[in-house]
């Protein structure tokens, strides 16, 4: 199923068409002049239990396990939305926490893993078995999760400042 992009914010306002690569230009612009200036940010979290391996690894991680992921998005706006029942705000937090839980929930309950790095025999036994199975084109590294994740984000529209991922309670990634 193909991720949805419609709906997503800009200037402090949320906009029901699809995001074009200007559209993604023009919030990657707003994020670099953010950075110099002051800004607001809201903060929410999600989470999703899930397993993974790192092929090639050479530690623990090379065999399959599972983690409790918890996911935590920081959005912004240069400044607040000024009209409307969204005054006084960067973005509801509901838009967010809901738009983060969608994200979080296509990944809960299944097995992680990078394209090309199971055997087809293999993929198709854990389809028979009837494992939910989630391939990425990226090592499923906590790193490579957290700028996922900022995309997925950005393509709604979000001014993302930061995505955290942690693995543990002891162990996070972050991408700004």
């Amino acid at each position: 199923m193909p991720w949805d992009t419609q709906g997503f914010f800009c200037c402090g306002a949320r906009h029901h068409h699809t995001l074009t690569y200007e559209g993604v230009r023009h919030l990657r612009e707003l994020k670099c002049k953010s950075e110099r200036g002051n800004m607001y940010s809201i903060r929410s979290e999600a989470h999703f239990d899930a397993a993974h391996f790192l092929a090639g690894h050479d530690g623990k991680c090379k065999n399959i396990h599972g983690h409790r992921w918890v996911i935590e998005a920081e959005v912004a706006a240069e400044q607040l939305i000024t009209e409307g029942p969204l005054r006084g705000m960067v973005s509801d937090f509901a838009w967010l926490k809901n738009d983060l839980k969608e994200i979080a929930d296509r990944f809960d309950h299944t097995f992680i893993y990078e394209d090309g790095t199971l055997w087809d025999e293999t993929l198709a036994a854990l389809e028979k078995q009837g494992f939910a199975l989630t391939k990425v084109p990226f090592r499923p590294t906590a790193e490579h999760l957290a700028e996922h994740i900022c995309e997925l984000l950005e393509a709604r529209g979000y001014q993302v400042l930061e995505i955290a991922v942690n693995e543990s309670p002891h162990n996070r990634a972050v991408f700004r």
